[in-house]
């Protein structure tokens, strides 16, 4: 029985936004290898982009608690459902023969037989890794690669498929050096020159990036047609516009990565009774939703340019277009005038103030109280007047707390 929850990587308890999240992030991966030049690898990832579609259906439903108590009651075989006895029996092709089916279970207890029978066979240890990396046994597929390569050091699958490895647990450094061993020992120069390329891209480093794109871009004007680099084209793109967004164009701006697609105003610093709480309010809001915004004019004019060249991408491969499609939405954001909620809010309390200096002009207050009134309020609604009219990323003002986290690599 398919375990979905271990398929995507997230706990039995997950809420339905962390389910669509998990499926989106699987199944961007595992698209990417269809493209591989191992036919293996090919239909191993067809495999499990089917599995994902069958867990996006069960998971985000109400079939959901029916498999859940399913799962409960599931017990693994005790034994290997393919144990006759018969010690001359090919435990290896039994143990491929699951690993076809995606039977990742009964392999794993068919292989240890294989191990047995050829321990010197590097295709017994390659798919031993294999069957571990697919059930989250990441300590024992580390060993278990590493062994197939010790035995056959010249296999340039192998270190192609450590670098795969090493990618998928954000251990970029490692990968870039089994993939670039990989080319050495004759593997596809341009596929792991591509994964190269999406390993060096990170969303927290412009200089990084720019040299992916270089790369990528000579792949991809070598296979314009061909879906994989049309998608890894857009996705460094992006990770790049995301770059753009860090401290080395911040000018001396102190994040651009602001947990929030709300373009808030600090206003704690007018209102001295409420700043405090305005203050926690929006730390609390832009630490909830990670977001990506462009706050000067240099952050735009690269974004704009790099826009430029994902557009120019012709594809109907749905990843590829929304990769491209979040490009353009930080642009938006940064141009977007009307200062939101908060342009309307000071204009609203600017307004009030002026009134309420009129209605107590009315019962004989000071002169002076009512001057005062009038040109406070004026200054909120002056103040939410020019607000509503300049672009979002040269109105935003934040608290210094918020500083760069980093993020996860949408890969």
């Amino acid at each position: 029985m398919t375990n979905y929850y271990t398929l995507l990587k997230i706990q039995q308890n997950a809420d339905e936004k962390a389910i669509r999240e998990a499926v989106k992030k699987e199944r961007r991966i595992w698209n990417q290898r269809t493209a591989h030049p191992k036919s293996e690898i090919r239909t191993d990832a067809e495999n499990k982009i089917r599995e994902i579609a069958e867990a996006e259906k069960i998971l985000l439903n109400n079939s959901r608690a029916q498999y859940d108590n399913e799962l409960r009651s599931y017990r693994e075989p005790t034994q290997s459902p393919a144990n006759t006895g018969n010690e001359e029996r090919d435990w290896l092709a039994v143990a491929i023969s699951y690993i076809e089916q995606g039977e990742y279970n009964s392999a794993s207890y068919v292989i240890q037989q294989a191990v047995n029978q050829q321990p010197n066979n590097p295709e017994v240890w390659y798919r031993k890794f294999q069957i571990s990396n697919n059930l989250g046994n990441n300590k024992d597929a580390d060993f278990e690669l590493h062994e197939a390569i010790r035995l056959d050091p010249n296999n340039s699958e192998y270190y192609s498929d450590l670098g795969e490895f090493y990618f998928g647990r954000e251990l970029y450094g490692k990968a870039i050096e089994q993939f670039s061993t990989a080319i050495r020992k004759g593997g596809d120069e341009d596929w792991n020159n591509s994964r190269i390329a999406i390993s060096i891209a990170d969303p927290t480093n412009y200089e990084a990036s720019s040299r992916a794109v270089q790369s990528i871009e000579l792949l991809y004007n070598r296979h314009k047609d061909n879906s994989y680099y049309q998608y890894m084209y857009a996705l460094i793109l992006l990770l790049t516009a995301q770059s753009a967004c860090s401290n080395q164009l911040m000018d001396d701006i102190p994040s651009i990565e602001y947990q929030s697609r709300n373009h808030m105003t600090d206003i704690g610093q007018r209102l001295e009774n409420s700043a405090n709480q305005a203050r926690s309010n929006m730390i609390d809001t832009l630490n909830r939703l990670p977001a990506y915004f462009i706050t000067n004019e240099r952050q735009l004019e690269v974004a704009k340019g790099l826009h430029a060249k994902a557009v120019s991408i012709n594809t109907s491969d749905n990843d590829t277009r929304e990769t491209v499609a979040e490009i353009g939405e930080m642009i938006n954001q940064a141009e977007k005038r009307g200062g939101g909620c908060t342009g309307v809010t000071l204009m609203v309390v600017g307004v009030i103030e002026i009134v309420c200096a009129l209605g107590i002009g009315f019962v004989g207050a000071p002169a002076g109280l009512i001057i005062f009134l009038i040109l406070f309020g004026g200054g909120f609604f002056l103040g939410g007047y020019f607000s509503s009219k300049t672009p979002a990323y040269k109105s935003l003002a934040l608290p210094k707390e918020v500083k760069a986290t980093g993020v996860q690599k949408q890969k």
